[in-house]
């Protein structure tokens, strides 16, 4: 190559570059810290049947196994999936009690502690809460399920100790 020739390549090079420092570069969003488990073929894991089973079995490719896993019901431990059932159950125990989104009563945790909630002003919009339409039913929905259960699965103190009585 003559010199004439790498200097005039080297100049394309350089405005070729001059244009890529100029285009607007979208960063790639960041991955989340807990993703969902991926599964490789033949390997063993949980999932929940839509009647509340742990199901045992081996990860084979199919359709339903990766809509399950989008879905958040494939757990790699089979203590995982057994939160999971009871999370669910917790949840379905408190709509019995629950109200609208918008009702002013909520079931608050602090310092370790359950108890019924105003909600005020300044956390009125607080989607996601289970809100109760009176006081009285919000204090009903913590007998019926149980404060320790309400802090391990509605509140996910995932190391809260239930006593064995109370399970």
């Amino acid at each position: 190559m003559k010199r004439s020739e790498y200097e005039q390549r080297l100049e394309a090079l350089e405005r070729e570059i001059a244009a890529l420092k100029r285009e607007t570069v979208e960063d790639e969003p960041e991955l989340p810290p807990h993703q969902r488990p991926e599964i490789r073929l033949h390997q063993k894991y949980y999932y929940v049947a839509p009647y509340g089973e742990i199901i045992y079995t081996k990860y084979d490719g199919a359709r339903t196994e990766k809509m399950m896993r989008d879905i958040g019901n494939v757990f790699l431990a089979e203590e995982a999936a057994e939160y999971a059932v009871e999370y669910f159950k917790v949840l379905s125990e408190m709509r019995e009690w629950a109200g609208n989104w918008d009702d002013p009563w909520r079931i608050a945790y602090d310092n370790g502690d359950i108890k019924a909630s105003p909600v005020f002003m300044y956390n009125v919009i607080s989607y996601g809460d289970i809100r109760f339409a009176t006081e009285a039913n919000a204090k009903n929905c913590i007998k019926a399920v149980g404060k320790d259960r309400l802090i391990k699965y509605y509140f996910g103190v995932r190391d809260h100790e239930i006593p064995d009585e109370t399970e």
